[in-house]
């Protein structure tokens, strides 16, 4: 029987779907070497065999997704169906690579023609959308001044000089004729 180490790593390579519960079950039915358990730092796979009477073993040093490693000790007639699962593992983590990457690249593309097309209407609205930039920014200004007098933290009159400078301050520029007495 596995320790315990190992019978919670091939568990986990069952919850994340890398194993079948039946080819675990052969797994985990499968006695292991007294010195299977080791430091878990054998590099590649080789066969473990320690007398006559066990089974020779094969140490598969595998990585988690996160990057650390781990080594699981198959019998040699599974390894066939670990090929197997290691080129599936492979062929998945390849295409949600791939997917993740163009969905990265269509967002990209996305946002920069979003951005693209705002700096174009921008350019061409010209004065006439500055006037109505103005002209919103003027309302939203009155209608804080009639707030504060609703909520009672100004006065009618000084709700009228702050209106009457709102009414200059947000006046479109126009060029001046000329000055001078008559």
């Amino acid at each position: 029987m596995p320790d315990e180490g190992e019978r919670s790593r091939i568990l986990r390579l069952v919850a994340e779907g890398a194993l079948t519960a039946e080819q675990a079950a052969l797994i985990l039915d499968t006695p292991v070497s007294p010195h299977a358990g080791g430091n878990g730092r054998q590099a590649g796979a080789r066969a473990d065999a320690k007398s006559p009477d066990e089974k020779p073993r094969v140490a598969i040093q595998m990585q988690r997704p996160d990057g650390s490693q781990y080594t699981l000790h198959v019998a040699p007639g599974l390894m066939g169906m670990i090929w197997k699962l290691a080129g599936v593992a492979i062929k998945e983590s390849a295409k949600n690579a791939a997917r993740d990457t163009w969905e990265g690249v269509r967002i990209m593309v996305t946002s920069t023609s979003r951005s693209a097309g705002k700096r174009v209407r921008r350019r061409f609205r010209g004065s006439a959308g500055a006037a109505e930039d103005l002209a919103q920014k003027q309302i939203e200004a009155r209608r804080r001044v009639l707030g504060m007098v609703a909520e009672g933290r100004i006065s009618a009159e000084q709700a009228a000089r702050l209106m009457s400078g709102i009414e200059a301050a947000y006046q479109p520029e126009s060029p001046t004729v000329g000055s001078g007495a008559a």
